[in-house]
């Protein structure tokens, strides 16, 4: 063999040796006991663009039944029913329509009542501490998400036998865009919270 030729075969296997150690590096990392808090990070960063939002759908029905005007008492006579947006009742869902709340083409027999007292709770909150505040009430959803970045972070570790394959698998779903749907509308907080507390069960 060559000097020449040596002095390449030398060169492909330190160049192999470093990709080698630099994807040993990288596994390790991925595979560190605080990658669950580096996620919760992630969300928070890559989530405070919503703070800008604003309401907009359904937080105006919220904020309706919350704080009802004289004339939306019948349609959300209670603030328990903030997901109360169709009960079949005929007479209601029509006012709703005449009032701009549902569209003209609106099934009058329409049902869809969801039953989330803890996201409502939530939501009792944001109206009692800081009713006029949309940046707050997105903070409140941030916060709802980070948590549950970090338990979902939590419960891939416990799931995946190779730990650095749990790291990655937890800043994929961190930074995962079709999560800022569900963390930037407030009145979708709900799915923050039942992955929350679901992931928990499963870890418990």
């Amino acid at each position: 063999m060559s000097n020449e030729q040596a002095r390449v075969d030398e060169t492909v296997d330190s160049s192999d040796g470093q990709s080698l150690s630099t994807l040993t590096k990288v596994r390790n990392w991925l595979a560190h006991e605080k990658v669950p808090l580096i996620a919760a990070f992630l969300a928070l960063l890559l989530t405070l663009p919503s703070l800008r939002v604003g309401f907009e759908a359904d937080d105006y029905f919220h904020k309706l039944c919350l704080d009802p005007p004289p004339q939306f008492s019948k349609v959300c006579p209670s603030p328990w029913r903030l997901f109360m947006f169709f009960d079949g009742n005929e007479e209601r869902t029509r006012q709703m329509m005449n009032m701009g709340v549902l569209p003209w083409w609106t099934n009058l027999k329409a049902k869809a009542h969801f039953h989330r007292p803890l996201t409502v709770l939530t939501h009792f909150v944001d109206h009692a501490l800081w009713p006029n505040s949309a940046l707050l009430v997105h903070l409140h959803n941030i916060f709802w998400y980070v948590l549950a970045v970090f338990v979902v972070a939590l419960l891939f570790q416990e799931l995946f036998h190779k730990k650095w394959l749990s790291g990655a698998a937890a800043l994929c779903y961190a930074i995962d865009d079709a999560h800022g749907w569900a963390a930037a509308w407030t009145a979708n907080r709900n799915v923050l919270i039942c992955t929350f507390f679901g992931c928990l069960s499963v870890l418990a």
